[in-house]
């Protein structure tokens, strides 16, 4: 065989390599493209394999976050209700059974409204010793104890707000 490719022109010695080459390179091709499509199928799968984990994961951060979700809402409405029915009787109580004795005085009624709104005193008007037309009960009745209530049910929400955080960052911590 050897001899025979002696004999052969340099032409086609050349058309023979070029064939054997283009015969190597569709090989070579082939086996590349083989492995590449092994290698995606491999890697489809570890991907595959990773997304089902974080699907599961979610999943349960989810369920457990709707689980705080739903408990500390209902907490803070539970409080929320409690203080307004404890406001309303408060209320009641101070309008039905507290003493209307005297009138505040005008200072009086400045530096609360002042202090309410945070706002700095003046010490002139602070000091005016004037009655107003307003009774230590009715302040207390209709501004006092609303206020409070005002007060409680905001502490209430920031409380909740913090437990909230709290449990979702258990929460978070558990499912990894």
């Amino acid at each position: 065989m050897w001899t025979a490719f002696k004999l052969l022109t340099w032409k086609a010695k050349a058309g023979v390599f070029a064939a054997i080459l283009a015969i190597l390179l569709v090989l070579g091709g082939t086996i590349s493209y083989v492995s590449y499509q092994k290698g995606l199928n491999v890697s489809r799968v570890e991907i595959g394999k990773y997304e089902s984990n974080v699907n599961r994961i979610l999943a349960a951060a989810q369920k457990i976050q709707r689980q705080v979700d739903v408990r500390v809402v209902t907490q803070y409405k539970d409080r929320v209700n409690t203080i307004d029915r404890i406001v309303y009787k408060t209320r009641t109580v101070v309008e039905t059974t507290v003493p209307e004795q005297f009138n505040l005085s005008r200072g009086w009624i400045y530096a609360y409204n002042q202090s309410v709104q945070g706002l700095e005193l003046d010490p002139a008007k602070a000091s005016d010793k004037t009655a107003s037309t307003v009774s230590e009960m009715r302040a207390l009745a209709a501004t006092i104890v609303p206020n409070n209530g005002i007060c409680l049910i905001n502490k209430a929400q920031l409380d909740s707000l913090q437990t909230w955080v709290r449990d979702t960052e258990k929460a978070s911590a558990s499912v990894k």
